[in-house]
């Protein structure tokens, strides 16, 4: 029993080494640089020693991934898989430069990010979420036996990249930051100070699977008010004690990047002591 279940499991090793192997190779005969790495591993791993990035498996690469509907044919949704190349780095550089390809269905790879010293070169990328911006258009048919007209709402997906940049320092003190990428303009919006929570997908487990990626996204992030207040004078004990009036705030954003609420969490008094 114990060596059918090594064998199982060597089988399953095979073939997922296997499945990796083809899903790469046959996204990089169509033009995909073979120094890609998933985004998501690549960020999760970029700290790693650097043969930690080249062990990435299929699962990997969907993990990297966003769907996006498009309702004028039942169930025609398109999957995009995102990658990083990452830079060579020169002499006088801090840290290491990104470019961001992007791979669908229906089109070639292509490159949507570059990053060099004239184009965010301050911000180190750190993290990465995507997004599906659904555009809405109306449609009009009318029935030809009863002349009925009914407006049928053509939805149609576009992916959104919101990565996680902070200005560099050289300490864990620079400022962070939401890049917002349109993967098909090429258009970039930095929200300054905000750092990107999440993706709310909301729930729509109602509807039939065909529809499940019909509704709108939305990016989450949070920023902080801080208010510093002293009335201590510095004596022997403390050179420092300050009350810090620590206010979180989450705000909400269209893959577009206009904001559509806004929710002030409670204030914490966080004393700073020395």
């Amino acid at each position: 029993m114990r060596k059918l279940i090594i064998l199982c499991a060597l089988v399953l090793w095979a073939c997922l080494s296997y499945a990796q192997e083809s899903t790469i190779k046959t996204m990089q005969a169509k033009g995909l640089p073979k120094e890609a790495i998933p985004a998501k591993y690549f960020f999760e791993h970029q700290f790693y020693p650097p043969e930690q990035l080249k062990k990435f498996t299929d699962i990997d690469v969907g993990s990297s991934s966003v769907t996006t509907p498009d309702n004028s044919d039942l169930g025609n949704d398109t999957e995009h898989f995102f990658f990083v190349v990452p830079q060579p780095t020169t002499p006088d550089q801090d840290f290491t430069y990104i470019d961001l390809w992007m791979v669908d269905d229906n089109d070639n790879p292509r490159r949507i990010f570059h990053q060099d010293a004239n184009h965010y070169g301050e911000h180190m990328a750190l993290d990465i979420h995507l997004l599906s911006d659904v555009e809405t258009r109306d449609s009009v048919y009318t029935d030809k036996k009863t002349g009925q007209r009914i407006t049928r709402h053509m939805r149609k997906g576009v992916p959104v990249v919101a990565m996680q940049m902070q200005l560099y320092t050289g300490t864990m003190h620079g400022i962070v930051s939401t890049l917002l990428i349109q993967c098909k303009t090429g258009e970039t919006t930095l929200l300054e100070n905000q750092q990107p929570v999440g993706v709310l997908s909301p729930l729509s487990n109602m509807l039939m699977m065909a529809e499940f990626y019909m509704p709108q996204q939305y990016l989450l992030t949070t920023s902080t008010e801080v208010f510093s207040a002293s009335t201590y004078e510095p004596t022997d004990d403390f050179s420092i004690f300050n009350h810090q009036q620590f206010t979180p705030v989450l705000y909400i954003y269209t893959p577009k990047g206009e904001l559509v609420g806004t929710q002030q969490l409670p204030t914490e008094c966080i004393d700073m002591v020395r």
